[in-house]
């Protein structure tokens, strides 16, 4: 039978487990947002680029 001890012991454990998980979740959660900031950076240098390709082939036209 699983004295007191034992089941504080296993409760505890997973306490640790979910707070380990938890920030995992946090870490992942801001990588994420960071990735899709970057991402809505990088479209709009992309809309720029074309922008000013679109233009050179009007001027050279």
């Amino acid at each position: 039978m699983i004295g007191l001890h034992e089941k504080f012991q296993m409760s505890l454990g997973r306490i640790i487990e979910l707070q380990e998980k938890e920030e995992n979740l946090a870490r992942a959660q801001a990588l994420i947002a960071r990735l899709r900031a970057e991402n809505n950076v990088l479209k709009e240098d992309k809309k720029c680029i074309l922008s000013f390709i679109d233009s050179l082939k009007q001027h050279i036209s």
